[in-house]
Formats: structure tokens, sequence, C-alpha cells
């Protein structure tokens, strides 16, 4: 089954910033918001993983404040760092990481000071 990751909206086009992925490697990157969020912010984990979005097969993102996204960033960039031999689940998990969230962060408009100049 195929799952939802809605990360937030464009700084500039104000489109979504979201795609639907592989089954396999949505619930690969559910593990790592598991390892990188749940034990040190479970505020921050259960709003991205809630018992909603995980019933109809979302993580989102697009709820976090500022500063509670730039938490998610960190830890989860930190758990990443770690990884050397990775296991299936780790490919996976790090291309969603390093293809999609990574080009996504750079046009998140909460994190895009340029963008909240302009408007």
């Amino acid at each position: 089954m195929s799952g939802m990751i809605f990360f937030g909206n464009d700084a500039f086009t104000r489109e979504n910033l979201c795609d639907l992925f592989n089954g396999f490697y949505w619930d690969a990157f559910g593990e790592l918001i598991d390892i990188a969020l749940k034990d040190k912010h479970p505020e921050i984990h259960g709003k991205i993983k809630s018992e909603m979005a995980l019933a109809f097969n979302y993580y989102k993102f697009n709820e976090l404040e500022k500063d509670e996204l730039e938490i998610a960033i960190a830890a989860m960039r930190e758990e990443v760092g770690k990884w050397n031999h990775l296991e299936l689940w780790q490919e996976r998990a790090k291309v969603i990481w390093e293809k999609y969230c990574e080009a996504w962060i750079l046009k998140d408009i909460r994190l895009n000071s340029a963008a909240n100049d302009e408007f």
C-alpha cells in the first residue's frame, strides 16, 4: 500500500510540497521518523504520525510550527548521518529523505526567509 508525505507549502508558488510513495518506501520512512523523533520529541512525532494520519496512510510535516520543523529536520539529519552500512529499509528511507525532503526543506515557506520578506 502506498502513502503520502505532506511536507509544507512552496515559499514562492504556494503549492503543496508532497508526494505519494510506494508502501515499502513509505514504511521505511516511517521507521526513520520513529527512530529520530519518538523518544526525544514525542509531541513532534505525534503531530507527524497521528492516529488519523496513519489510518489514511500519510505523514504530515505541514502542521508543524517552524521551530518544531527545525527540530524534526535536525533529528532526522542526525539519524541519517549515523548510517554507514545500510539495511534495505534504511536505503529506502534515505532515498525519500535525500531526494524529496531535502529539496522540500529548501522550498518550504516556514524556512525560507527570502520568501517571507516578499509577503
